[in-house]
């Protein structure tokens, strides 16, 4: 048996179906194995076996050279459509009433841009088998191409009536559609048309993506995570994948997914944010502490990043970055309600107010901060009997009575809550303006001390 003998076989058994030449409804007309053999080359192709299938048809050729089908099937089988079109150019002079012949020359002619000739040979094969529709969804691409929007919908409508199922015929339409800004219309051919070709990623993304704007988030997931399992080196698909996953509940696959985004070396600013809020919600406040550092620094002005950073120190015990996060955010969102109460809540938790130090000399506002930072000693005191040593910082004011840096030059204490207590209230201090000072705090722990709070000191 020969090998086009077999294939015709292997195809009708549906074993060499090709997306672009599947499903057509019309007579399969049993007596034209072409169809079934320009879908073989195609997979082939796919396969990676082009010199294979080439080598194939060129004997093929070689040993038919008057056989207009044969030019067909060899020009099928080359990546270079000069190469074609020369093939079914001499497929066409040798039978101008051939169906494939005409339908090749149309369709390399439509990707060469020489638009008037491909639709005329693709007129000339719509007339010889008015009942196959694939020279109808031929002549739609080039209409598209061309721009003539009216003219491919009517090719493309009528070979879908020829073939409800034809592939490129309803992923043009929905093309159309998605040109025209309606949405809800080309989400259906589009979503059929990724059924038929479930290897087209950039199918499944537009899908997914159509399907996430309409609140259809379990079906945009599947068509992300589809398009993943077929090429998992896109990022926008992976991250896709991730944000309709969590906001379907599914927070396992989320991470996961975001996870890939990263090590695809993405820099998804979104992604790592995304990434680190989540592992927040599972408290696993370290992981996401590096990542919405990464975070605010990719984009300064997220507002979510900065409160997401807030958190996660909050949550490891960094008090002073905490601080300096919820700060920001306000400073960004003065109005952001999760800030102010992430604000409240760490000075709090550290034996302090809010309200800035001030005062009418360097004297006065380095006195108040002391008391402020006694107020936070006992605090500390009551979860750490055991409080001792000694902190000098140092803060460095410019004329406008600003800090500019505070310098921790001594600490012995070496506790973070009042660490962070006095670099906080130095920094955010209202000093007397009119000469840049460095002024010295000195906090002398060696001896027990007396209790002291922050009320009247202001």
């Amino acid at each position: 048996m020969n090998r086009p003998s077999l294939l015709v076989i292997l195809c009708l058994s549906n074993a060499c179906a090709s997306p672009r030449y599947a499903g057509e409804t019309h007579s399969v007309n049993l007596d034209d194995p072409v169809r079934y053999q320009l879908s073989y080359i195609d997979v082939a192709l796919g396969a990676g076996k082009a010199e294979e299938v080439r080598t194939t048809y060129r004997k093929r050729l070689d040993g038919a050279p008057g056989d207009p089908l044969a030019h067909v099937l060899y020009g099928r089988t080359l990546a270079d459509d000069n190469a074609a079109f020369e093939q079914y150019k001499k497929a066409v002079e040798l039978d101008g009433d051939s169906y494939w012949a005409q339908l090749s020359l149309g369709e390399v002619y439509g990707r060469m841009d020489a638009h008037d000739r491909a639709v005329e040979a693709l007129d000339r094969a719509a007339s010889l088998r008015p009942r196959f529709a694939f020279a109808h969804a031929a002549l739609g691409d080039v209409h598209r191409r061309k721009g003539d929007d009216k003219a491919a919908r009517a090719a493309y409508e009528q070979a879908i009536d020829l073939d409800p199922h034809h592939l490129v015929a309803h992923q043009g339409l929905g093309e159309l559609h998605l040109k025209a800004g309606d949405d809800d219309k080309a989400l259906a051919p589009l979503a059929l048309a990724s059924r038929m070709d479930p290897d087209d990623v950039d199918l499944h993304l537009k899908v997914a993506r159509l399907q996430e704007q309409t609140g259809a988030t379990a079906e945009a997931h599947a068509h992300f995570r589809a398009a993943t399992e077929v090429r998992d080196d896109d990022p926008q698909a992976w991250y896709g994948r991730a944000r309709t996953a969590r906001a379907a509940g599914m927070k396992d696959d989320a991470v996961s997914s975001l996870e890939k985004v990263l090590a695809l070396k993405s820099y998804h600013h979104l992604a790592r944010r995304d990434l680190a809020d989540l592992l927040r919600e599972r408290r696993e406040f370290a992981r996401a502490l590096t990542l919405y550092r990464d975070a605010v620094k990719a984009t300064p002005g997220d507002v979510d990043a900065h409160r997401g950073l807030g958190l996660a120190a909050e949550g490891v015990g960094g008090w002073l970055e905490a601080l300096e996060a919820f700060a920001h955010t306000r400073k960004l969102a003065p109005e952001d309600d999760g800030a102010a109460k992430g604000l409240a809540r760490v000075t709090a938790s550290l034996g302090m107010t809010t309200a800035p130090i001030s005062g009418a000399s360097i004297e006065q506002v380095i006195d108040r901060t002391r008391l402020r930072a006694m107020g936070c000693i006992d605090k500390v005191r009551s979860s750490r009997p055991e409080f001792t040593g000694r902190l000098v910082a140092t803060a460095v004011v410019d004329v406008t009575g600003h800090t500019t840096d505070v310098r921790m030059d001594e600490d012995t204490i070496r506790s973070p809550e009042l660490e962070a207590c006095v670099i906080w209230t130095l920094r955010t201090a209202q000093w007397p303006k009119g000469r840049a000072v460095t002024a010295p705090l000195v906090l002398d722990l060696t001896a027990p001390a007396a209790g002291a709070t922050e009320s009247g000191d202001e």
